[in-house]
């Protein structure tokens, strides 16, 4: 096995996280309700395909994509 295939098989941990992709959906659509912020839809579960990253997100810009949603509301956020 060469070092490539190495690195590739290692597994791989998330060291750089932010508050927008680490504030529970529900978090997020209590938010927007408060705030008027009009959704999609206002079902929390049919919600989290607006703000969560699939699995299968093969690019950057189909990561951040997920941001753009909800990006206005984290700003009304009430952080204790």
């Amino acid at each position: 096995m060469n070092n490539e295939e190495i690195i590739t098989r290692l597994p791989k941990v998330d060291l750089h996280r932010l508050l927008d992709d680490s504030v529970r959906v529900k978090t997020n659509f209590e938010s927007a309700i408060k705030h008027n912020f009009k959704l999609p839809t206002y079902d929390v579960n049919k919600l989290r395909k607006y703000v969560q990253v699939s699995p299968k997100c093969k690019s950057l810009i189909e990561f951040l994509k997920t941001f753009d949603f909800f990006y206005n509301i984290l700003k009304f956020l009430d952080v204790v």
